[in-house]
């Protein structure tokens, strides 16, 4: 019986994370390269677009920001081609990338291209956190106005969802 590809390809994915989450960066690498290999021989642009992603988070966690955004821009250059939720997150981590840089009008920008996308995606769990990061952005920058409306903008929201839901988004 032959393997799935797809299902190789994810299994791949998480053996990189789980390596990721020891540590274990190159062994890491080695699964990422596996998933996408896999996934660009079966032709798959969103598997392919969720392991770039997942390699651009590694290489977040090891302070490699060149290399995460080169992952993200990967992404972000087939925008019309992928699903909405995907560039979102392509995006949001691509504003966190930033942040980390300190470079906070690029990560205000990003954040908010995923912001529009999750609230136009009925995504409330991820609006928020784009709404709490952006408003830490502002505290960080001593903008405290605008970073109480982002904080109000993301209470007004978690308000709306069941309170486990609400709960998990504000954490």
């Amino acid at each position: 019986q032959q393997s799935n590809p797809q299902e190789l390809a994810e299994t791949y994915i998480k053996c990189g994370k789980l390596n990721d989450k020891s540590m274990q960066f190159q062994k890491s690498k080695e699964n990422y390269l596996e998933a996408l290999k896999t996934y660009e021989s079966i032709v798959d642009s969103v598997g392919t677009a969720n392991t770039n992603i997942a390699i651009a988070n590694s290489f977040m966690l090891q302070g490699q920001y060149g290399n995460a955004k080169d992952f993200l821009n990967a992404v972000l250059i087939q925008e019309t081609k992928l699903p909405q939720p995907i560039i979102a997150t392509a995006y949001q981590a691509l504003a966190e990338t930033y942040r980390l840089q300190l470079q906070f009008a690029l990560a205000s920008e990003n954040y908010q291209k995923a912001l529009n996308i999750w609230l136009f995606q009925n995504s409330n769990t991820k609006a928020i956190e784009c709404l709490n990061s952006m408003g830490n952005i502002y505290e960080t920058t001593g903008n405290l106005p605008k970073s109480i409306e982002l904080y109000h903008q993301a209470l007004e929201i978690a308000s709306k969802l069941s309170k486990n839901d609400a709960k998990a988004a504000i954490l």
